[in-house]
């Protein structure tokens, strides 16, 4: 989860979809494995601007495409802050119920 921050607010819309365009979308273009959604909750919530749900199946991946991402101005200008980083897998609770490993 992050927050944009003012100096990303106060750009010009153009020159934020050409910081998308080139730093962002080709950073996650180099990880092919890891799918990604993007969640604007700005106008729902106080504590976040937006969330990010990344889907890996190897958190190497993970690793490198988030040291990629705090190469750019996103994170150091800073455009954005991030918030938290949440980690869990889906249907999680299904193995401790049943008492086998994570799939």
């Amino acid at each position: 989860m992050s927050i944009r921050s003012p100096s990303w607010l106060r750009l010009p819309h153009e020159r934020r979809a050409a910081v998308r365009a080139d730093e962002l979308l080709t950073a996650f273009a180099a990880h092919p494995r890891i799918h990604t959604q993007w969640i604007d909750v700005e106008s729902y919530s106080a504590a976040s601007s937006d969330i990010l749900i990344a889907h890996v199946t190897d958190l190497a991946d993970w690793n490198l495409l988030f040291e990629k991402l705090r190469d750019t101005s996103f994170f150091s200008e800073p455009y954005f802050r991030v918030d938290q980083i949440l980690v869990g897998i889906e249907d999680g609770y299904r193995a401790a119920e049943t008492g086998a490993g994570a799939a």
